[in-house]
């Protein structure tokens, strides 16, 4: 693995002035302050920094999962489709 940890897109969205949230399930472990990849479904992958972080844990049927959200510093993009994947740059 050439990476500490990955989340997948489930949604995202705009905080104007601030960044780009994505949210998604992560496997691993991040940290504000890492540097980070943020790949599009479609091939397009752009270097990011991890701004801020907010978690809440889901109950379904029995598991506990972690959603997360993970502030970024793009501000030129609305969102990102779901799908997108955010991983960190080791």
């Amino acid at each position: 693995m050439d990476h500490r940890w990955q989340l997948t897109a489930d949604e995202c969205f705009a905080i104007r002035g601030r960044g780009l949230v994505v949210v998604g399930r992560i496997e691993g472990q991040a940290t504000m302050g890492d540097r980070a990849v943020l790949t599009t479904p479609d091939g397009q992958s752009r270097h990011v920094s991890v701004l801020g972080i907010d978690h809440s844990h889901a109950r379904r049927q029995g598991d506990v999962e972690t959603h997360i959200g993970i502030l970024v510093n793009v501000t030129d993009m609305p969102f990102v489709p779901r799908g997108a994947v955010l991983r960190s740059a080791m």
